[in-house]
């Protein structure tokens, strides 16, 4: 080693704030916002899901069925479980208990009704729907006499004939309720709940919150009972 230079040294470590830094406030938020975005996506999408779900059972099941019965009434003068010009539903029957499944399906096709998908051949009064869940549940429809639908709280007494929707999500009935009345209400207008005596008209009474128990996802169902003409 020749006079005057200097022996290699190693390198320094680095001590104090610049070593080993970790992530600065701004990348957190980046971070953090990046997750949010990509969760929100996830429950913006499942919305979307459910929404599209919804419409399609209202248009290519209720709706549907709402039209069967009207052309049935048109083409036999009578209605489903009632010889013309009985106006009952199963008044052939006496007039107390739903027309359903095999005996509705028989009616339609005695009276060349075209019958709405469902689940498919012998499954028409049938139709699944995404639950607030994200699972899927199944409804089914009948027709149903009902002696004592009142018109609007405090009005008269009706007997009116209705579809019966069982198996119905409370969010589904809700926003079914919106498309046939404009506005939520179990115990008034058209759409109302049948497994209480919301069909008689009372004051404005909300339907049901989406789950009985959020944390375990357990949806509340109902029944509806939307009137016929």
């Amino acid at each position: 080693m020749s006079r005057g230079a200097r022996p290699i040294q190693p390198p320094r470590r680095e001590t104090g704030r610049g070593a080993e830094r970790g992530f600065s406030f701004v990348e957190l938020t980046i971070v953090l916002l990046v997750i949010g975005l990509m969760l929100g996506a996830t429950a913006i999408g499942g919305d979307l899901a459910r929404t599209a779900s919804y419409n399609v059972f209202f248009s290519r099941f209720v709706v549907a069925w709402s039209e069967a019965y009207k052309s049935y009434k048109t083409a036999t003068g009578g209605v489903p479980g009632h010889t013309a010009p009985g106006q009952i539903v199963n008044g052939n029957s006496g007039g107390t208990t739903a027309r359903c499944t095999s005996d509705l399906r028989a009616d339609m096709v005695g009276a060349a009704i075209a019958l709405p998908p469902g689940r498919g051949l012998d499954k028409e009064t049938l139709a699944l729907f995404q639950g607030p869940d994200g699972r899927q549940h199944q409804a089914d429809i009948c027709f149903l006499h009902v002696t004592d639908w009142t018109a609007n709280p405090g009005g008269a007494v009706l007997a009116v004939n209705v579809m019966r929707i069982s198996g119905l999500s409370a969010d589904l009935a809700a926003r079914l309720d919106v498309a046939i009345d404009t506005y939520a209400d179990a115990a008034n207008g058209d759409f109302r709940r049948g497994d209480t005596t919301a069909y008689k008209a009372a004051s404005a009474t909300a339907w049901p919150q989406a789950f009985s128990d959020e944390e375990l996802q357990t949806i509340n169902t109902v029944t509806a009972f939307y009137r016929m003409p």
